[in-house]
């Protein structure tokens, strides 16, 4: 029998870390699916049958649970071969890019979005509000 590892200093920080992302992750999902079974049919897919919609809002909800398997055999793969830090590092490198499109595309969309549906007397106004929340 091989003798016990002794823990690292930062373990428990490592746990606790660990523990609140998967948390907030699986939380995440369980917010997702309830909007998706109640919410998301009817304001997404408003001309299709009910049950369709559903349906159709379950996809994609479900191509989470496709998608993350298959990224944790290819990121455990690599991860095996380059050292789990430095597939840590490539994947935040790889994430904070596309958040940023993300947030960008957002930004756009509601800049775009305020003055087509606000009143006439407060279009102009309305563009600036994105920007004022962004600082």
């Amino acid at each position: 029998m091989t003798p016990p590892v002794p823990a690292r200093p930062g373990a428990a920080k490592v746990f606790f870390v660990t523990g609140v992302g998967t948390t907030l992750e699986y939380y995440d999902f369980l917010s997702y699916g309830t909007a998706a079974s109640l919410v998301f049919g009817k304001v997404f897919f408003p001309a299709a049958d009910p049950l369709v919609g559903t349906l159709l809002a379950f996809g994609a909800f479900g191509t989470g649970f496709l998608a993350r398997p298959l990224g944790g055999i290819l990121a455990g793969h690599w991860g095996d071969r380059l050292g789990r830090r430095r597939m840590l590092m490539l994947t935040v490198t790889v994430t904070v890019p596309l958040l940023g499109v993300a947030v960008l595309a957002l930004v756009v969309s509601c800049v775009v979005l305020l003055p087509e549906t606000a009143p006439r007397r407060v279009r102009g106004r309305s563009s600036r509000v994105p920007q004022e929340v962004l600082g």
